[in-house]
């Protein structure tokens, strides 16, 4: 939910209680420049797979603000509707993806002692209703949520 939405100026950065809404003004943002990367340039950093990337990203000084970007479990965007009254709402930030017989789930989830644990996981060439293999990858995420086994 948008607490204060407004855009921010070059003295104020956005905190997690102040979201950034619209478009900073330009002279707040500090232009980087781009490095071109190929999955050879990946491999030979070890970044190779989902769960490593994010993992990558979380360790930079804009890994904070990048994992908010994500959908909030039970709160907003393409999770609104999912994990709601369960253990998980509040505490998973991830962006989900499917396409015909796929089905995905990546990102951040903190667990009930409080790790961070970066997480990737993909349904592919499934034969059962796509719901069921989204209730699949939802239950496997409760379980890392709350740092059990998955039970079937």
């Amino acid at each position: 939910p948008l607490s204060n939405p407004r855009a921010f100026s070059q003295t104020e950065l956005p905190t997690p209680a102040q979201p950034i809404v619209g478009n900073p003004a330009p002279e707040a943002v500090t232009p980087q420049p781009l490095q071109e990367m190929t999955l050879e340039g990946l491999v030979e950093l070890g970044l190779s797979n989902n769960p490593t990337l994010l993992q990558y990203a979380a360790k930079q000084p804009w890994g904070r603000t990048y994992s908010e970007t994500f959908p909030v479990a039970g709160v907003d965007g393409s999770l609104a509707d999912r994990f709601r009254a369960t253990p998980a709402q509040g505490l998973v930030l991830a962006k989900t993806g499917s396409l015909d017989h796929v089905k995905s789930l990546s990102g951040y989830a903190t667990t009930t002692s409080g790790d961070r644990v970066a997480f990737s996981i993909f349904s592919n060439n499934f034969d059962v209703p796509g719901r069921r293999a989204q209730d699949a990858i939802d239950r496997i995420v409760q379980s890392i949520v709350q740092d059990t086994p998955v039970r079937h």
